[in-house]
């Protein structure tokens, strides 16, 4: 019986060491992904607001935003990082 306790045990500390370098790594990769996924969604949050403006102002603001960006080259290093994976 002694051996079957202490193989249990040893199944316990094995269980909780795995658990927690599994937390560990789980928390660093929220860690690391938590900026770039935050800017991702302030970025998709402002596009949006500006590509759903009513009405013919609106649609003027939103085509000289997006033709001016475009022309500065503001799009290709600012918006369109999130359409690129990043590994």
């Amino acid at each position: 019986m002694t051996e079957e306790n202490n193989s249990s045990a040893n199944m316990w500390l094995m269980q909780q060491e795995f658990n927690a370098d599994l937390a560990e790594l789980v928390t660093n990769y929220q860690l690391k992904r938590k900026v770039p996924t935050a800017l991702l969604s302030v970025k998709a949050n402002l596009l949006g607001r500006i590509e759903t403006q009513s009405g013919t102002f609106g649609m003027f603001c939103r085509d000289t935003f997006f033709k001016l960006t475009n022309a500065l080259g503001i799009v290709a290093k600012v918006y369109l990082n999130g359409a690129k994976p990043i590994v």
